[in-house]
């Protein structure tokens, strides 16, 4: 090899270990740093106290008790999201009509 080559073949090594060695130490001290780091079991214990205090919430600001069953479309008009009306209102607010109760 000449010079030339070789020198330019040692400064290539040379960044490379460096770059290298940077990757490793980042990669390391993120992993030990990073406070978003959490068990399954850590996660769902989060979600579980937050549907209990909205729960609780709307018991107490609403005088409500809470219901997770979701309202639906249903041929009884007691049990039909739209109450019967024909008239089904959206998330948005804009009417939709009732399969079941819309007059046609």
């Amino acid at each position: 090899m000449n010079k030339e080559k070789k020198d330019n073949f040692n400064t290539r090594l040379v960044i490379g270990i460096i770059l290298g060695l940077l990757v490793v130490l980042f990669s390391a001290k993120s992993e030990t740093n990073s406070s978003f780091q959490m068990t399954n079991d850590e996660i769902t214990t989060i979600i579980n106290q937050t549907n209990e205090a909205f729960d609780l919430a709307e018991k107490k600001i609403l005088n409500k008790k809470p219901d997770d069953t979701p309202d639906d479309i249903d041929p009884d008009p007691e049990k039909c999201i739209c109450g019967g009306t024909g008239v089904i209102i959206q998330g948005d607010g804009h009417e939709t009509k009732c399969p079941y109760h819309g007059e046609d």
